[in-house]
């Protein structure tokens, strides 16, 4: 689970919750606002700070508010026993973005993982007079938390091509292994970041990571934005170009694709732009990437 941390300062000592038997879920009543103005806005009240435990955002990200172990200031008659979980919005009008609906799943079933004692989902109103969280909240999906890998409907993904795996659900995490092309791996969860794509935590040999739904199915390198030519810089621009072809049925010699632009590569473009009736140049410019990625559709 992906927690962000705004290191909030809070004004006093927090006292340690005596007992954890339920979760008491929320919404903050705004449509847009972030962690740090909620902290701000008790703060005010003459609260030590936030009184949830954790925030999540329509993007979501979610993000801790009180420690989790400390006593909460979110639910009057409920914060001797419970933890509070708000969520950013107002869902007395407002339908939940499927990020945000996703990453509450998966924080219910976090936290019931660390304290086995919760037997409740509460609504904020049912602890309290008030109409918190709304009549649109979808309590009935978030408090059923995420199903684990062995249960889901979808427990299994397939690799179409090899594709990396990071230590994080991130772009810019390090790899940590990758899926081989026709193979199938169980997940554990699923990811939804602010861009909407989905990452899967899955085993690959000794590894645990993320693989997003992209790389899973398509190419896992990023359309270049230059023209990638026999002698140009090896990397994923040259990557993207030998996937596409390899995809589209088209040799680019032994090595696979290894991100250098090499003599099989150079005849694998041009015998493919013969193929389309383009100028045969070797170069793989925009007429070209627009051509291969119609090619592997």
């Amino acid at each position: 689970m992906n927690i962000k941390n705004a290191n909030l300062k809070f004004a006093g000592s927090l006292s340690k919750r005596a007992k954890t038997t339920a979760i008491v879920l929320h919404h903050a009543a705004a449509s847009k606002c972030s962690v740090q103005e909620v902290h701000s806005w008790h703060l005010s009240n003459g609260w030590k700070g936030i009184g949830y435990h954790f925030f999540v955002r329509k993007d979501g990200s979610v993000w801790q508010g009180r420690p989790i172990d400390r006593l909460g200031a979110h639910a009057k008659n409920g914060n001797s026993y419970s933890i509070g979980v708000c969520f950013e919005g107002d869902y007395t009008r407002e339908t939940m973005p499927a990020a945000q609906l996703a990453a509450g799943q998966e924080l219910v079933s976090y936290i019931k993982g660390k304290y086995p004692s919760i037997s409740k989902i509460l609504k904020h109103k049912d602890v309290t007079a008030t109409s918190c969280p709304g009549d649109k909240f979808p309590f009935t999906q978030i408090a059923a938390g995420k199903p684990s890998g062995a249960s889901a409907a979808s427990a299994t993904i397939k690799a179409d091509n090899n594709c990396p795996v990071y230590a994080h659900p991130t772009a810019s995490a390090a790899r940590v292994a990758t899926m081989q092309a026709g193979t199938s791996y169980s997940y554990k969860s699923v990811y939804i970041g602010g861009d909407k794509v989905k990452w899967y935590l899955v085993k690959v040999g000794n590894a645990t990571g993320w693989v997003s739904e992209k790389a899973l199915r398509g190419c896992p390198y990023t359309e270049p934005k230059i023209t990638v030519y026999k002698g140009c810089p090896r990397g994923d621009n040259v990557k993207w170009a030998q996937w596409h072809l390899v995809r589209a049925g088209y040799d680019i010699g032994k090595s696979g694709i290894d991100g250098s632009f090499g003599p099989a590569t150079d005849a694998a473009v041009e015998r493919f732009q013969r193929a389309k009736k383009l100028q045969v140049d070797g170069r793989v410019g925009p007429a070209t990437r627009k051509a291969l990625k119609e090619a592997v559709k």
